[in-house]
Formats: structure tokens, sequence, C-alpha cells
């Protein structure tokens, strides 16, 4: 696998940080139904329960319904995902629907595993593709994207040569990745210290680049 070399990762920090200085906790995040701070707490609570029993129906519909995700029917599949998550190797049924199932990750260990979906991705990949680092574009598949405008942007990168095999390869890389960004960011006293701060404000970061 393909790892991201420092530099980049100094590079993407910066961006990060800077992005970071205007949000405050009571900031709304993403649809406006919850600040940054409740969503935080919200993933913190939910895998409160996964510990105390167990990754269960309520709690994938509580996921699935709070990331917008209505058509999810993948429950008994959950355990093998998380298996092949936790031995670094996805299969297809579980990568081909990675913006949801790492949703479900990102809950069962808010601080080891993050959200990718269409506008992490773009986010990252525009990055990456401006500092000359195109072969650590992500291969999010575009038809993927809810947004229409997100297909349209995702599938006009297809065709860039990416260093990794498939998603679920890129998607172990971009845990790492993203814990390497929080060590390497001062997160402003009023928001949490989480590394899941890192996955949010890349996806926060779509909406300026969308405008």
């Amino acid at each position: 696998m393909k790892n991201i070399d420092s530099k980049t990762i100094d590079k993407l920090s910066k961006c990060v940080s800077n992005y970071l200085k205007n949000i405050e906790a009571d900031t709304y995040y993403w649809n406006g139904k919850m600040t940054w701070m409740e969503t935080i707490n919200f993933r913190i609570e939910i895998n409160k329960q996964i510990k105390k029993s167990s990754y269960g129906a309520n709690q994938i519909s509580e996921v699935m319904c709070w990331g917008g995700i209505r058509n999810f029917r993948d429950n008994d599949h959950l355990p093998t995902a998380i298996n092949e998550l936790q031995n670094k190797k996805l299969k297809y049924k579980t990568y081909s629907r990675i913006s949801s199932f790492s949703k479900l990750f990102s809950f069962y260990d808010p601080q080891n595993y993050f959200i990718l979906d269409a506008r992490v991705s773009l986010v990252l990949n525009s990055f990456f593709i401006k500092i000359g680092k195109s072969e650590y574009v992500l291969p999010f598949n575009h038809r993927s994207a809810q947004s229409a405008l997100a297909r349209v942007q995702l599938s006009k990168l297809k065709k860039i040569k990416s260093s990794f095999i498939n998603i679920g390869e890129a998607y172990i890389e971009y845990n790492h990745l993203i814990l390497k960004i929080f060590k390497s960011v001062n997160i402003p006293k009023r928001l949490p210290k989480r590394p899941e701060i890192i996955e949010m404000a890349l996806f926060s970061m779509y909406k300026q680049r969308s405008k």
C-alpha cells in the first residue's frame, strides 16, 4: 500500500488547522440538525451503547438515519465487515458501500475509524491533485455519491491513475491519514480533542468548494 508522505500530511494539516480556526463548538454541522459538539457527543453516546450490548438493529438504524442513508439492508453483513476492517482487508461487498459501512465503522470505534464519503473524497482528491500528488487520489466510485454535483466532480477524476487498487485499500490508509493529521493539528480549545474533528473538517470543507 502507498503510505502518504509526511510533507503531504504537513500541508494537509495546515489546511485543516486554518479551517478549524473558524469553527465554534456551537457551529452547526452538515445539515444544521446538530452542532459540532452535539455531533461528537452523539457518536460517543452510540459508541457507549454498542460497547454495553452490541451493534444492534437500533444502533444501525440511528447511524444510518443520522447519515441520510435510508436504503441500508446489510445489517447481517456488519460483523463480517468489522472483522475485515480489523484485519485491514476489506472485500468488495464491504468497500462497494464504503459510504455506508464507514459510517457504521466510525461509531463502532470513533477514535480509530472515520467516515469516507463523496464529499471527503473530493476534498482530499482535489488537494492531492493541486499539490501534484495524484497517485494518492482515492478511487471513490462516483456513482455512489448522493449529490448530483459530487457525482459529476468525482466522474472527472476517474481517469486519474491512483496507487490504490480499490477504495477498500484506500480506506485503510485514509484512517491512518486522519490519525496522522490529528497528531499534527492544534485543535482549538473550544473543540474536543478527538480525531473525528479532522474528518468533520474535511467533510465541511467541501461546502466551500461547491459554492
